[in-house]
């Protein structure tokens, strides 16, 4: 199978993105709860989407820029 990879922000996943998303986290993780789900997901900033041939979703990792100052330097994070 070739998947397609693509970054995308959150609010511009459409709702069919967003119930296949939750319909593998439900497959793969166990007590997996949809507002816990929905908590997490709106959180992030951006989400990594791997789409097969027919574009429906087969992967995802959602992804959330952290920055801080440590002694006055700027500090740019990924927490996915």
């Amino acid at each position: 199978m070739k998947l397609k990879g693509e970054i995308v922000e959150i609010d511009k996943l459409d709702k069919k993105d967003i119930d296949e998303m939750y319909k593998l986290m439900t497959e793969y993780y166990d007590n997996m709860e949809k507002k816990a789900f929905f908590k997490d997901l709106y959180d992030k900033k951006y989400c990594i989407v791997l789409r097969d041939e027919k574009e429906n979703i087969k992967g995802f990792s959602t992804q959330k820029i952290i920055n801080f100052s440590i002694e006055e330097k700027k500090i740019y994070g990924i927490f996915s």
